[in-house]
């Protein structure tokens, strides 16, 4: 049986946002993204989540942010963006136009690999 925080977090954060479910409780998807689940989950976040969270809250209050595949966003329908850390490789998006990785644990970007933490500056 859920806590009394866990069942506050499902409910909280069980509505939709771009037509996905923000959080299904128990369940680790990509769209289960909030810095407050270090202090209402049962379990530790994912560190893919907390990098795609702090990607996504950079971007959207100036940009339009979609979900996309086979990549992890779209910016303004334009900019193919996959988050990932160091060992992300170009694979998933490599046919795709306009398609850049946002690396965590990178201090300098070459090519298509931008650092995440650059991302920081846009908010």
């Amino acid at each position: 049986m859920p806590s009394h925080y866990s069942r506050f977090y499902y409910f909280a954060f069980s509505t939709t946002q771009f037509g996905i479910p923000l959080c299904k409780f128990n369940q680790t998807n990509k769209a289960c993204r909030h810095y407050l689940c270090y202090a209402l989950c049962d379990e530790t976040p994912q560190i893919g989540n907390l990098r795609e969270t702090f990607f996504l809250n950079q971007l959207r209050a100036n940009e339009k942010v979609h979900y996309a595949e086979p990549a992890d966003f779209i910016i303004n329908q334009i900019y193919t963006i996959e988050v990932g850390g160091k060992t992300k490789d170009t694979s998933q998006i490599r046919n795709i136009e306009n398609a850049y990785l946002a690396i965590d644990g990178i201090e300098i970007g070459t090519q298509q690999r931008i650092p995440l933490w650059l991302f920081g500056f846009l908010y």
